[in-house]
């Protein structure tokens, strides 16, 4: 019985050389938490067999050595099961304390909660570092009121809008604007109008000054008559607002197009500008204009840049990407002989 102490402890030896190998460690772990409970069944029962044996056995001197290994190889195995329903738990703990994170910050979970400003702001203020301890109240309210969408109704997709300026009279005077704008309006909270207001500069005096509507078109068909107007007059602006009735469908998304004509004194106003109502993604401008006028244009505060291409009488800008409400653009208009224009070429 001597030999077959010996045999098992150079298995036990064996398997220890076994377990220090990664790649078999790692073998044995995956094929042990495939089968989990076979496993510990099977560890089980051959500590109860290595148990049942050494008392079989245990009747000399001879048979005292196998006696000891059986033993202690049926501890080996009944400590593998005590370890491996430990482990087992230990695993089953922090896949469910990963479950219950998970469904703890879950989008679902946060809506149904009242302090969610609270831990926005908590985790805006952990993302900054405290780098800002004195301002960092007035950049969250901003970023909350202004660039989070909480209280507007849809955004802007795939915006573009496109000028033609000539001057209208001899004396270059007055400008004409003709202005075709056109975009998708992804609507998020359903109402059954939709609004859009123009403004031009004109002094109260100036018979010659207009804003007129052309078309107003949704999902390409002309609502022009149907649009509503309502306007006013304030510091040195008329202020026209159109509405128009959505028609009722089963998706969201509305394709707006309006055309209009402004007639105004240049020297009262020689820029174009676009400032978005509500978030904008994609934005892009054209401008015809004639050899009486030089055009560049200036982005204002988008986060991103324009890619513009600048002709001697043509001027092609394109955004890629969101900009928020107060974001755009201005396209600032010269007289020609004030200026020489490049010839065509990319800028970035």
């Amino acid at each position: 019985m001597t030999q077959l102490a010996f045999i098992l402890l150079l298995v036990c030896l064996f398997l220890i050389v076994m377990l220090l190998m990664p790649g078999v460690r790692n073998g044995i772990d995956n094929l042990i938490s495939n089968r989990y409970p076979w496993v510990m069944v099977g560890y089980f029962l051959v500590g109860i067999i290595c148990y049942a044996v050494s008392c079989y056995i245990a009747a000399g001197e001879e048979t005292r050595n196998a006696e000891f290994w059986l033993q202690k190889t049926g501890d080996l195995f009944l400590l593998g099961v005590f370890w491996g329903v430990i482990t087992h738990t230990s695993r089953f703990a922090d896949l469910f304390k990963k479950n219950v994170i998970d469904e703890f910050y879950s989008s679902k979970h946060l809506m149904q909660r009242k302090d969610i400003q609270d831990i926005w702001l908590n985790v805006s203020k952990t993302l900054m570092k405290d780098k800002y301890p004195k301002i960092s109240a007035s950049i969250l309210k901003i970023i909350k009121d202004v660039y989070f969408p909480t209280k507007v109704k849809g955004y802007y997709d795939n915006y573009q809008v496109d000028y033609h300026i000539s001057f209208v009279d001899d004396q270059k005077e007055y400008i004409r604007s003709l202005e075709t704008i056109s975009y998708t309006y992804k609507q998020f909270i359903k109402t059954p109008k939709y609004e859009r207001r123009m403004v031009c500069r004109k002094s109260q005096d100036d018979a010659q000054a207009q804003l007129n509507l052309i078309s107003f078109k949704i999902d390409g068909n002309d609502v022009t008559q149907q649009v509503k107007l309502s306007q006013e007059y304030k510091d040195g602006k008329i202020t026209k607002n159109y509405q128009a009735e959505l028609p009722k469908k089963d998706n969201d998304d509305y394709r707006i197009e309006i055309q209009l004509e402004k007639i105004y004194r240049f020297n009262e106003d020689f820029d174009l500008t676009f400032s978005s109502r509500c978030i904008t993604n994609n934005l892009q401008v054209e401008l015809n204009y004639t050899s009486d006028f030089y055009a560049y244009l200036m982005p204002s505060g988008v986060p991103g840049n324009f890619t513009t291409t600048l002709c001697e009488h043509y001027l092609k800008a394109q955004y890629s990407g969101v900009m928020f409400p107060k974001q755009g653009f201005t396209i600032l208009l010269r007289r020609a002989e004030d200026f020489h224009p490049e010839p065509c070429d990319e800028l970035f």
